[in-house]
């Protein structure tokens, strides 16, 4: 069984990087795009179910963590699935919009 605090440490590790992942993807999205345009416009849903999903995910997780959920180490592995999935979508939401701009325009 691994402790809360090491529950709240993966769980920031896992938040953490899945933020820095999308705010990557958009400013990818952003240069080839450009910011103006309605491609780049059109991906500001997929960035809010992404950023509200894994902040769900977090804020679910960091409740049980205060109220000493203990999982077993084998568990542990599968808690940044949820972050990885939303992560996912927003990677293909983004290069789906970026070949469908660029076969638009050229």
């Amino acid at each position: 069984m691994i402790s809360s605090k090491m529950l709240m440490a993966d769980v920031l590790l896992y938040a953490g990087i899945s933020y820095i992942l999308t705010s990557l993807f958009d400013i990818y999205a952003g240069k080839r795009l450009g910011r103006e345009t309605e491609g780049y416009k059109a991906l500001r849903v997929q960035r809010f179910i992404t950023l509200c999903g894994v902040s769900l995910v977090s804020i679910i997780l960091l409740v049980l963590a205060l109220m000493d959920f203990k999982i077993s180490k084998n568990a542990e592995s599968f808690l940044g699935v949820p972050y990885l999935g939303f992560w996912f979508y927003y990677m293909v939401s983004v290069f789906h919009r970026v070949k469908a701009e660029k076969g638009r325009f050229f």
